[in-house]
């Protein structure tokens, strides 16, 4: 995790999340481009104020999967259920229940169909604990498709 001091740098990391080795979090460092030098001088030279900006806090939803080396930039939210190719750099939100990858990262593919999607969207994966999982485990491990879904959802909500 990589923080300049600014008030506007935080991460927020869901539940049951996978994050791989080398995945980096950059809350902020972001140099303005629009003045004459782009050199951090009140912070370097004058020894005075932060003045890295960051977009914002990096939130990273519910069952959220980050591949290897990858890079997170300040003010992105990744949503519930994605997945984020090994070695990308994610700049821009990420929808629930995607795939992105690349330099900058890009839609690859949405993992269902949009009701499908609709629906993952109601799990509530902070009411669950390692007990529920290990009572629950074929349900988690089965192949979701618009025809099953509801029924997944149902049991999930017991």
């Amino acid at each position: 995790v990589q923080c300049y001091g600014n008030s506007k740098e935080k991460l927020v990391i869901g539940n049951y999340c996978s994050i791989s080795d080398n995945v980096n979090f950059i809350l902020g460092g972001n140099h303005p481009y629009d003045i004459v030098t782009t050199y951090p001088i009140y912070k370097k030279i004058i020894n005075n104020k932060c003045e890295a900006a960051s977009k914002g806090k990096i939130i990273i939803e519910d069952d959220v999967w980050i591949g290897y080396g990858s890079i997170i930039l300040s003010g992105v939210t990744i949503g519930q259920g994605s997945i984020i190719a090994a070695g990308s750099v994610v700049t821009n939100n990420v929808e629930p229940y995607s795939i992105y990858g690349g330099v900058p990262a890009k839609l690859i593919k949405k993992r269902f169909d949009d009701e499908t999607i609709e629906k993952l969207k109601e799990i509530n994966y902070g009411k669950f604990d390692k007990a529920f999982f290990k009572k629950n485990v074929e349900i988690f491990n089965q192949k979701v498709n618009k025809n099953n879904i509801s029924e997944i959802i149902k049991k999930l909500k017991k």
